[in-house]
C-alpha cells in the first residue's frame, strides 16, 4: 500500500523523545511532559515544516488541557508559553539560584518602563551571564514546547506577524525538540512541505506599520505595562507591545477577547442603542482598558497598566486619542 506524501513527512520527523532539556525541566518542576511516543505531535510537526522557512509570527495551541503560545522570529523559536498554571521563567531563575526575586522584580519593572527584552536586562545590567541565562531559557522553552505537545487534541495555527526581537537568546527547534536521521526508504519519499501548506488564520488585514505606532504611543503612558490590537473574532493579539516573562500579553488579551464577545452579547440581546465606548477591569494592582475600534469593526485596543503608577483619567483619554487616529 502506497503512503501518501504527507503522511511519509510526518513518518520522517518522529522524535525518539523529549529533548534532554525539557526532561531536565520537567524533572526540576515535575510539570507533565510527553516522552517516548511512537508518533510526533501535531505541534511539532507544525512547528518543524513552519520553522524551514524564515518566517516570523505566534503559534496558538489551544486544547481543552489549556492555551499555549509559540513566538517564532526568522524561522527560530523566541519563547513558548503554557497557560496552565505551570512554573514560570522568573521563579525557575530564582529556584535556581541565578537571580534573587528583588533582582527579577526590578528587571520586570525597567522593562514595562522601556519594552527592553527581560533576559538581555539582566545581562546588560550584569545579575546574570549569557550563557547560563541561554542554557536555562533553552530548559524553560523546550519544556513548555513538549507540554504544550501534551494537550489533546489541540488545534493549531499560526499568526504571521513582523516582530522586532532584540535578542539573539533564540532557538532552533532541533535544539528543542531532536529528530533522529530518517530511514533510507523515508528519505527518498521526502515531501516537501510548502507555505502553502501551513495553516495561516484567515481573517481581516490590519496596517502593521499603524499598529505598531499605536502600540508605541499607548507604551509612552505613565504605568503602561503592555498594549495590543486584538481580533475578536479570531481571539488572536495580532500586534502587542511591552509584556514580559510574567505577563503574557498575547495569552491576557485573547483572554480578554472572551469580555468582549459577552458585552456585545449582552447589548445586543437587551436592544441597547450605540456602540461600547470602552471596558475597565480594575484589578487590585492594575488596570486593564479595552477600547473597541469605532472605524474597523472586529478589533479592540487592550493596554494594562501598573494601578500604582497610572493615572486612569488621563490613560481612557489617551487610548481613545490613540483609537481615533489608528486607520488600519
Amino acid at each position: 500500500m502506497q503512503k501518501d506524501k504527507h503522511t511519509v513527512r510526518t513518518l520522517m520527523q518522529l522524535p525518539k523523545d523529549i529533548s534532554s532539556a525539557a526532561r531536565t525541566f520537567a524533572e526540576s518542576t515535575g510539570a507533565a511532559m510527553l516522552g517516548g511516543q511512537e508518533v510526533a505531535p501535531d505541534v511539532i510537526v507544525f512547528l518543524r515544516e513552519l520553522t524551514a522557512k524564515p518566517v516570523g509570527g505566534e503559534v496558538v495551541v489551544e486544547s481543552a488541557d489549556g492555551t499555549a503560545r509559540v513566538f517564532v522570529v526568522g524561522g527560530r523559536v523566541a519563547w513558548a508559553f503554557v497557560g496552565d498554571g505551570g512554573p514560570g521563567f522568573t521563579a525557575l531563575l530564582v529556584s535556581r539560584g541565578l537571580m534573587s526575586e528583588e533582582d527579577v522584580n526590578a528587571a520586570l519593572a525597567e522593562c514595562r518602563r522601556t519594552g527592553s527584552n527581560f533576559c538581555e536586562q539582566l545581562i546588560a545590567w550584569g545579575v546574570a551571564d549569557r550563557a547560563p541565562l541561554r542554557k536555562l531559557l533553552l530548559e524553560y522553552v523546550a519544556g513548555s514546547l513538549a507540554r504544550a505537545a501534551a494537550m489533546s487534541s489541540p488545534r493549531v495555527r499560526f499568526v504571521p506577524q513582523a516582530r522586532a526581537y532584540n535578542s539573539d537568546l533564540t532557538f532552533a527547534i532541533e535544539e528543542l525538540w531532536p529528530t533522529p536521521a530518517p530511514s533510507e526508504e523515508e528519505a527518498e519519499s521526502l515531501y516537501d512541505a510548502s507555505e502553502a501548506d501551513l495553516p495561516v488564520v484567515p481573517g481581516r488585514g490590519w496596517n502593521a506599520a499603524s499598529a505598531q505606532a499605536s502600540l508605541s504611543e499607548a507604551m509612552k503612558m505613565e504605568g503602561a505595562i503592555a498594549a495590543a490590537l486584538v481580533d475578536y473574532e479570531s481571539g488572536v493579539a495580532v500586534e502587542t507591545a511591552g509584556g514580559s516573562a510574567d505577563f503574557d500579553v498575547g495569552l491576557a488579551a485573547a483572554g480578554n477577547t472572551e469580555v468582549v464577545r459577552a458585552k456585545l452579547k449582552v447589548a445586543s440581546l437587551l436592544g441597547l442603542a450605540g456602540g461600547i465606548e470602552d471596558m475597565l477591569i480594575t484589578l487590585s494592582s492594575q488596570y486593564h482598558l479595552i477600547r473597541p475600534l469605532t472605524s474597523n469593526a472586529g478589533f479592540f485596543l487592550y493596554v494594562a497598566l501598573d494601578r500604582a503608577q497610572a493615572n486612569l483619567a488621563m490613560a481612557r483619554h489617551k487610548v481613545m486619542q490613540i483609537e481615533s487616529a489608528l486607520v488600519l
